[in-house]
């Protein structure tokens, strides 16, 4: 989340505080019937203040546990359902229990069709359309509509094109994104951007790389 200055009353620099979230994850999943899937996710969430300098406070650190899980069914190779829920677990303690904060726990259910396999009848390319539609489990109210779309082309979707637009109650989350997708043999990257002004700094997200090993 960045570092800030420290200042005292008169306007001298006596450090710098540094906030940081840090996450851990373990996924599994498994196929468990002819057109069932499932995965779970469990994670370690820390949150993290820290103080170079002269600081009266030396920082603090809260750690917390979450997990998710979800269910994917396909029906035909061109047609999937999901659903899932998502950040569950004990409230995160940074000061006491009474100012603890519950996690962001979600409910999502979704549904993707393929709309171009059908059209060019080649397996090196695909067209998906996705739907998806957010809720909070503790509060339920706040709606987000997520539409996406992903071009593949090659063998095992070699080359992914992603684009999408959110809408939603909340100021943070609504507006488009964008993606690309490599793949080769069991090496993957990807890389994000979201398009979304922050209503807080006035700025757009960062560029989101990840890079995965298939064993």
């Amino acid at each position: 989340m960045g570092d800030q200055e420290l200042r005292d009353a008169n306007g001298n620099s006596l450090g710098t505080i540094s906030v940081r979230n840090h996450l851990g994850v373990a996924s599994f999943a498994a196929h468990l019937w002819e057109h069932v899937n499932a995965g779970i996710n469990l994670k370690v969430v820390q949150f993290r203040l820290s103080c170079r300098g002269i600081c009266e406070n030396q920082g603090t650190t809260a750690t917390t546990y979450a997990f998710d899980w979800g269910v994917q069914v396909t029906p035909s190779e061109d047609l999937r359902f999901g659903a899932m829920m998502a950040h569950l677990g004990p409230k995160l303690q940074v000061l006491n229990a009474a100012q603890a904060d519950p996690l962001p726990a979600r409910a999502r259910v979704a549904v993707a069709y393929n709309v171009v396999h059908g059209l060019l009848e080649s397996p090196d390319f695909g067209g998906w359309l996705l739907l998806e539609l957010q809720d909070r489990v503790r509060d339920p109210g706040s709606r987000s509509l997520y539409l996406g779309s992903e071009l593949t082309a090659g063998r095992e979707d070699a080359l992914v094109l992603r684009a999408g637009y959110v809408f939603g109650d909340l100021d943070q989350e609504q507006g488009a994104r964008v993606g690309l997708g490599l793949k080769y043999e069991r090496f993957e990257l990807s890389i994000a951007k979201s398009l979304v002004v922050s209503s807080l700094t006035g700025e757009t997200e960062p560029v989101h790389v990840s890079f995965t090993i298939i064993l």
